[in-house]
């Protein structure tokens, strides 16, 4: 056993120099190409560096409107303003802040929906007086040989308050002109009538439209009629001017046709006449008379604007 593990030893019988130095070779050219790379990172290090800090400094660019006036000496040291870069985007002053409004308290809150609410009560309270003042304007000036008694006049039931004639009213319409508050729950009302009136029963006239004064006390509950009504004068209105501007002797066709179509559209009646048209700065008016069904000519008119369509009269 001992002949045979000595058998297994490689034995030389001189040292294999050339190999040995073959070795040594490749483990310094190994070396050398790691020297190398490490060189060629350190020099693009160098360059980076180099490059980073000697680039030249970055322009400033004047503000125009700057230059201090004459005489004067320009700001220095902390109270100069940041110099603008070339390039870089203008610098904008800050903005205001914005300051929240004030929170509403439940007092303020409160104060508001109470004088809302306080509002709404006060229309809905003119309502009703205006609707009683209407309704007892209707059934009192109506005479009709019916019982005057049946409407709001029952309030009014002193012996007085009766009207004794065979002549017939009829009440054409009426309207609240103005509602004011005076006191404890009283109102006093203006109410607009227009009557037919009749001495046979046969033939009706219209008189002139009337005003009366009636004053309403809601403060009981129950609406009541305070006293009879009060002839008064009508409110003052103006009619206003029938026509502005010159008449045009060769108004545009298309006006004349655009406010024709206009006014068929109506179906109030059949085109009568010519038209009689008037220009303003900012429209065209076509007056024309609609003849209805029983032959009775109505002067109506229409404005036509720059664009060939009605618009509201006056332009």
């Amino acid at each position: 056993m001992a002949d045979s593990k000595q058998s297994d030893r490689e034995v030389f019988e001189s040292i294999p120099w050339e190999e040995l130095r073959d070795l040594g070779d490749t483990s310094q050219r190994r070396r050398i190409w790691y020297l190398v790379a490490g060189a060629v990172v350190v020099a693009v290090l160098i360059f980076s560096v180099v490059r980073t800090f000697s680039a030249p400094d970055p322009q400033i660019a004047t503000v125009p409107g700057t230059t201090p006036p004459p005489g004067t000496t320009p700001p220095s040291g902390e109270n100069l303003p940041p110099p603008i870069l070339e390039g870089a985007p203008p610098t904008l002053p800050s903005p205001d802040p914005i300051t929240a409004p004030a929170a509403m308290t439940e007092a303020d809150l409160r104060a508001a929906g109470g004088a809302w609410e306080q509002q709404e009560a006060e229309d809905l309270t003119r309502w009703q007086a205006a609707s009683h003042s209407e309704w007892f304007v209707l059934d009192f000036f109506t005479l009709d040989g019916s019982d005057r008694r049946a409407g709001l006049n029952r309030w009014l039931d002193s012996a007085d308050a009766g009207v004794e004639s065979d002549a017939f009213s009829y009440v054409e319409w009426v309207r609240t002109l103005q509602a004011e508050h005076l006191a404890d729950g009283r109102w006093r009302t203006v109410v607009a009538l227009r009557r037919l009136v009749s001495t046979d029963g046969a033939v009706y006239s219209r008189i002139p439209t009337q005003a009366v004064e009636v004053v309403v006390d809601l403060g009981t509950g129950t609406p009541t009629i305070v006293d009879l009504p009060r002839f008064v004068p009508l409110p003052p209105a103006n009619a206003g001017p029938w026509w502005t501007g010159n008449p045009s002797e060769t108004p545009p066709v298309a006006v004349v046709r655009a406010a024709g179509d206009v006014m068929n559209q109506g179906e109030a009646g059949d085109l009568g006449g010519e038209p009689t048209v008037t220009r303003t700065a900012e429209a065209w008016r076509v007056q024309w008379a609609v003849v209805d069904p029983a032959g009775i000519w109505w002067p109506v008119s229409v404005w036509i604007g720059a664009e060939g369509t009605p618009v509201p009269a006056g332009g």
